[in-house]
């Protein structure tokens, strides 16, 4: 015998079936249109919201604490080393960095020589700092690509000098969006009195608003935190959890940064030149466009760049031709050193060809002004048109422009998806 409970939810189940197969329906087509665009070759973008860990000050707890916590799950950091401190007093030793690169997959990173604030030191303490500590770094077979600013102090000297010996440099302060420039990148700080749940918190709002999202930690401790930098064993191993819970995508600092599947753009950095010009690129003007070997540009080849000196006279860097799917997304990035700025300044657009390398038109992707230094033109580009397939890249001055400009590491290809 039915009862009256046995009714109600047969009477539910009948409303509900419309409902069901409108579901049913829309999911059929959204799979069956994902299959489409991989059958016919275009590529489906999926930005995901990313996390990394990262480890400041040579604690020995990086490799005693952490480590395990985050082994035990499967998750790799970035470890950022104060070079000079390297096993002094208890503090990381160089095995401990050299099994945390090598075996466990975790990324090494520099601090600094000696941790001052680079903001309040002359040029040559700079480049000593920054340029000494990757040196020794490296002299101990570790493969360094990041840079974090001791204190988190950063200006535009700080951020050039650390640009022509690393990938991407690190402050503090906020999230990051999944396009950020490389040289500027922010971390959120983990004090001993913040919460467990003020950090799932962050979590959550990076995979809700598609952001990336970097952890700093200093000491871990066993225990009750004593002082404002130590975060306990504990909290950490309920962050990897949840984040590993989430299923947020956790990734090292290099990591985070790649931008493209693979580079498309010849000879990025002017490393190859012949008659003191870059093999593959084209200009408009000597004076206004130039090659600069004073190492203005950025890591990996800093020694050469193209200055813009630009004035009355306009100046253009356009790239060779690369070929590209109609179907596709790509992206890109340029790193500029802008001084001496009055006025105007730089701008990218991509110049679009079809099949017979007829002139189709174009996007503009991006412009910068004022004094500046970092990968400050970051684009996504979608062929206009099916009949595109070649793009190149102009680099270009506005009319009324005074200032000088060093470009270099010029990034385009299929975008990661």
């Amino acid at each position: 015998m039915r009862t009256f409970f046995d009714l109600k939810e047969r009477e539910i189940a009948v409303k509900k079936q419309p409902l069901l197969l409108i579901a049913f329906l829309i999911l059929s087509y959204f799979l069956g249109y994902l299959t489409y665009r991989r059958l016919h070759g275009e590529s489906v973008i999926r930005l995901q919201a990313k996390l990394t860990f990262t480890f400041d000050d040579n604690y020995g707890s990086h490799y005693s604490l952490a480590l395990p916590v985050l082994k035990e799950k499967g998750v790799s950091a970035t470890v950022y080393v104060i070079s000079d401190h390297v096993g002094a007093n208890g503090q990381i030793d160089w095995g401990q960095l050299l099994e945390l690169q090598n075996v466990h997959g975790w990324e090494v990173g520099s601090q600094s020589r000696t941790h001052k604030d680079l903001t309040k030191v002359d040029l040559e303490t700079l480049m000593d700092e920054v340029e000494g500590s990757k040196k020794l770094l490296a002299s101990h077979g570790l493969f360094v690509r990041s840079f974090a600013a001791p204190y988190g102090a950063l200006n535009a000297t700080v951020r050039a000098y650390a640009a022509k010996c690393y990938s991407s440099v690190r402050g503090v302060g906020g999230f990051n969006s999944l396009n950020v420039d490389p040289c500027s990148l922010l971390a959120m700080t983990i004090e001993s009195d913040t919460k467990v749940e003020t950090v799932e918190g962050w979590i959550d709002e990076a995979i809700s608003g598609n952001k990336w999202l970097i952890l700093l930690f200093h000491e871990i401790i066993r225990g009750v935190p004593k002082s404002r930098y130590q975060y306990s064993l504990a909290g950490l191993r309920a962050i990897v959890d949840y984040a590993v819970k989430k299923k947020i995508k956790i990734v090292n600092v290099s990591e985070g940064i790649e931008l493209v599947k693979s580079n498309l753009i010849q000879n990025f950095s002017f490393e190859s030149r012949a008659d003191g010009w870059p093999d593959g690129w084209a200009r408009s003007d000597q004076k206004a466009v130039a090659l600069d070997l004073a190492g203005m540009g950025c890591a990996p080849y800093p020694t050469a760049s193209v200055k813009f000196t630009v004035g009355p006279q306009a100046g253009e860097l356009i790239s060779n031709k690369v070929a590209v799917n109609p179907r596709l997304s790509y992206s890109g990035r340029v790193f500029v050193n802008m001084v001496n700025y009055s006025s105007g300044g730089l701008s990218l657009w991509i110049n679009e060809y079809n099949i017979g390398g007829r002139y189709l038109g174009g996007q503009h992707a991006g412009s910068i002004s004022g004094e500046r230094v970092g990968f400050l033109i970051l684009f996504v580009y979608k062929p206009s048109s099916e009949r595109v397939v070649m793009v190149d890249l102009q680099i270009y001055s506005e009319p009324g422009s005074f200032f000088k400009a060093y470009v270099d590491n010029i990034e385009f290809g299929e975008s990661l998806g």
